[in-house]
């Protein structure tokens, strides 16, 4: 399937059915098949709209829509909304309250149908068998790590771990802690990328909260090797489907998993999970802010020729119809709240994936950089290189800052003569002298700052 082809058949296949009378040429911001930031996909992006054939239609991303508003680019939508009687307290509050803080914080500039977040699940016989309350609605995450030492026991095959932030354990203890830390917007760099901001008070208290955690077992390491019994398989080396974690960070498709999981697992020789879902936690810093992925946003172009087919265009993908057959996906929800029901026999509310709203994300001036300098997703693997360190002991909390500092400012240099070529680092973390030792990091695909409003 091409790009274009899988885009049509979730965009225009069904609405072309029902509006046979309007017909539909793609045109794309960006070309996989073109190098690396030729051309800048927003300045191609801001070209389809103000060419000589301006589109009508605009499908972006959420961090794009700073800068078209900005711009002047996009028609505001709330009097088409009224219209056709759509009402912004139909929408799920969070995304409606996000999209608008994105565009001038009082019109809506673009909808989204379907959005993914996150939430706090936990095995309800952990708890029950510990005589601990389990998580509430409203926890900081002050009070959820207080829960998860609680509820940590064990070490070695026997142990049982208090939280995790990634079903598959801790394969990547940067993306656990990006994860927990992804609201605070930390930043590495500073505007510029040219010197790094790493040594604040802010990374000073997230890597030392994860070190605790590591070091006290309430987070399991890659080393330790969460399995049962010695076998290995899918649901056997996932913590929180081996009953070895108290809790854990997913999103909506994890309630799809356990619900098949406990179809089979009987057979699989294992326990079912008893579950509950709460809101995550949040950091008293942001306490209205989660993690929230919205999907592609769709606005009109103020210079469109056809703007009342363009609304059809939006106005079908937002219509109840359209809502309850996303419904059916069980890895999205719909930004519609009627169509998001817990199926028979389950008893959450699904509200609790969206009682938060999305972090502001990367923004367009950030996304830029990334796309002018590639290589700069480089720095993220140099903090995840030397936090492995800081969580083996090797390094102290301070020492691992002042060195991702020192190292990063010189990688930072190297990625300003050499933005998106190959780089050499060590397996420490290190550029290392000409001729020397080390492995060939290449840069990235899409940008990669552990941001869940890109990655739910």
């Amino acid at each position: 399937m091409t790009d274009e082809s899988g885009l049509r058949e979730e965009l225009t296949d069904a609405f072309e059915i029902t509006h046979p009378d309007i017909g539909i040429e793609l045109a794309f911001a960006a070309d996989p098949a073109e190098p690396s930031g030729e051309p800048d996909p927003m300045v191609k992006l801001k070209s389809l709209l103000t060419g000589p054939r301006p589109a009508d239609v605009v499908v972006f991303d959420l961090n794009q829509l700073p800068a078209l508003a900005q711009d002047r680019l996009l028609l505001p939508l709330d009097s088409m909304m009224k219209e056709s009687g759509m009402k912004p307290e139909d929408f799920v509050p969070a995304v409606i309250e996000t999209i608008r803080e994105h565009g001038d914080g009082r019109r809506l500039y673009a909808l989204s149908p379907t959005f993914n977040a996150s939430a706090l699940f936990y095995n309800k016989a952990l708890f029950t068998r510990q005589n601990v309350a389990p998580p509430t609605d409203g926890m900081t995450w002050e009070d959820a790590l207080i829960l998860a030492r609680r509820l940590a026991s064990g070490s070695g095959p026997e142990a049982v771990y208090g939280i995790t932030f990634s079903l598959w354990g801790s394969a990547d203890p940067f993306a656990d802690m990006d994860t927990y830390a992804a609201p605070l917007r930390l930043r590495m760099f500073d505007d510029e990328a040219e010197r790094m901001t790493v040594k604040s008070s802010g990374w000073e208290e997230v890597w030392s909260t994860f070190r605790s955690l590591y070091a006290d077992g309430v987070l399991p390491t890659a080393e330790a090797g969460v399995t049962e019994g010695g076998l290995t398989g899918v649901h056997r080396n996932r913590p929180f489907f081996a009953g070895k974690a108290a809790m854990t960070v997913g999103n909506f498709s994890l309630i799809q998993e356990l619900n098949e999981f406990n179809r089979v697992a009987d057979r699989l020789g294992m326990e079912p999970v008893d579950w509950g879902v709460v809101p995550l936690p949040v950091h008293p810093q942001k306490p209205d802010t989660g993690l929230m992925s919205i999907g592609r946003l769709m606005g009109i172009n103020a210079g469109a020729s056809n703007p009342e087919d363009a609304w059809a265009f939006i106005r079908f993908h937002h219509g109840e119809a359209r809502a309850k057959q996303l419904a059916r996906n069980p890895s999205v929800m719909s930004t519609l709240q009627f169509a998001n029901k817990a199926p028979d026999g389950f008893g959450y509310d699904p509200a609790v994936f969206y009682r938060l709203k999305a972090g502001t994300g990367l923004t367009e001036s950030e996304s830029r950089l990334y796309r002018e300098r590639p290589n700069l997703h480089l720095v993220r693997r140099l903090g995840g290189m030397i936090f492995r360190r800081v969580i083996s002991g090797e390094l102290t909390v301070a020492e691992g800052l002042d060195e991702w500092e020192r190292s990063g400012n010189e990688l930072l240099s190297s990625i300003r003569q050499n933005p998106d070529g190959f780089l050499l680092l060590d397996g420490d973390g290190r550029l290392p002298e000409t001729g020397s030792g080390g492995f060939i990091l290449p840069p990235a695909d899409g940008v990669d700052e552990g941001q869940f409003s890109e990655q739910p």
